[in-house]
């Protein structure tokens, strides 16, 4: 996992709502319409628009259509590799700072 666009992504508030109301409000999947973000954050089409390509670059989120629309859904797997790097992160840190 390239670290860094996953951290760009996740470093703006707007990005990190729609994130938290995809986890909590999206079907059982964590999957959720355009709509929706638009409505819950009051937010207008083109601005969700551009999040959703920057999650979806980042790989934190998938897109799929149904028939005309499209719906995006958590990507678990980045998740995953980002709390992996995090930890691996968080454990080289440790032990720079106990060699002091």
């Amino acid at each position: 996992m390239e670290a860094l666009p996953v951290l760009k992504a996740l470093a703006d508030p707007v990005r990190l709502q729609i994130l938290h109301h995809m986890r909590d409000h999206g079907d059982h999947d964590h999957t959720i319409c355009p709509l929706d973000l638009m409505t819950a954050h009051s937010l207008a089409q083109p601005t969700v628009s551009h999040h959703m390509k920057i999650l979806v670059a980042a790989g934190l989120v998938t897109s799929f259509k149904r028939g005309t629309a499209v719906f995006y859904r958590l990507n678990p797997d980045t998740f995953d590799r980002l709390a992996v790097w995090l930890e691996a992160w968080r454990h080289s840190s440790d032990a720079s700072v106990d060699q002091r």
